[in-house]
């Protein structure tokens, strides 16, 4: 699902830059903007990403990977067709900054750009990052208490802009919910995970982020987003302050002889796959 969203995703993200004009070359002097309508079949896949689960009569006709791949495609055809018969005008091909004619060569240009050029560079980073991340595995028997649930969703912030939003949750994620296994409130504790390891923490480089990644290939200097940590820094804070508040007052309400009860098989703590670590950091 998210694979071919994101697809469609950047497909239509690159039309809107893809006549940025180039600083280099004279030629690229005359390119246009898109319309403003041809952002239009990504705002409906938006839509059917949001609203077709939650519909009774298509929510099943969703689950189904076909089907989404099938609404992926037909919408990015559709920005394809633009580009071929009504945008008139030439593309940039990002890879060597020449302007393409218009008509069919344009929108083979903004399929290479979506594919070639941004999204394949995009998926291998995720994937290597998803593969090494999971292959790490800490071990040892741990009480979901607001303090230590915090600290997890903390060092998460710290380390996803250095490892990836994906490798970050998929190293963090598994030691939060077996510390929290045997607590009743545990919804909102993902749900601060999200914002914190998945989303807000990766905004100082590159790696952290998809789109900031996506900058990256597209010319934003790599340690441009450094500057960003007062803003990084601010909304984590406030973030953490406010689920340790929270859980606080949810870890009142649990029964903690059942939380807290001594396990039946102490497990030390250990670490697994730790040479992964090497290829993180490679």
């Amino acid at each position: 699902m998210n694979l071919i969203a994101d697809t469609s995703t950047q497909l239509d993200a690159t039309h809107l830059v893809s006549t940025t004009e180039h600083p280099h070359s004279d030629q690229h002097a005359h390119a246009e903007p898109p319309a403003f309508y041809s952002v239009i079949p990504f705002a409906l896949l938006l839509l059917c990403i949001a609203f077709l689960p939650l519909i009774h009569k298509t929510e099943e006709w969703w689950e189904h990977n076909k089907n989404r791949f099938l609404v992926a495609v037909s919408l990015g055809l559709v920005t394809l067709l633009y580009y071929t018969f009504i945008y008139g005008h030439g593309v940039i091909d990002h890879g060597t900054h020449e302007m393409s004619a218009p008509g069919i060569p344009a929108a083979i240009v903004v399929l290479k750009n979506a594919l070639l050029v941004e999204y394949i560079p995009f998926i291998a980073l995720l994937f290597s990052l998803y593969v090494i991340s999971g292959g790490i595995a800490f071990n040892g028997n741990l009480v979901g208490r607001p303090s230590l649930n915090t600290g997890i969703i903390a060092i998460g912030a710290a380390i996803s802009s250095f490892i990836g939003t994906t490798g970050a949750a998929m190293l963090l994620i598994r030691p939060l919910l077996k510390a929290n296994a045997k607590r009743d409130y545990v919804a909102h504790t993902v749900i601060f995970f999200i914002f914190v390891v998945c989303n807000t923490g990766g905004c100082l480089l590159p790696i952290g982020d998809p789109p900031l990644f996506l900058g990256f290939l597209r010319g934003v200097p790599f340690t441009w987003t450094l500057t960003l940590w007062p803003m990084w820094l601010a909304m984590n804070l406030c973030l953490l302050a406010i689920y340790f508040v929270y859980d606080t007052i949810r870890y009142k309400k649990e029964n903690r002889e059942k939380v807290e009860a001594p396990p039946e098989t102490i497990e030390p703590f250990a670490l697994r796959g730790g040479l992964n670590f090497l290829w993180l950091l490679l």
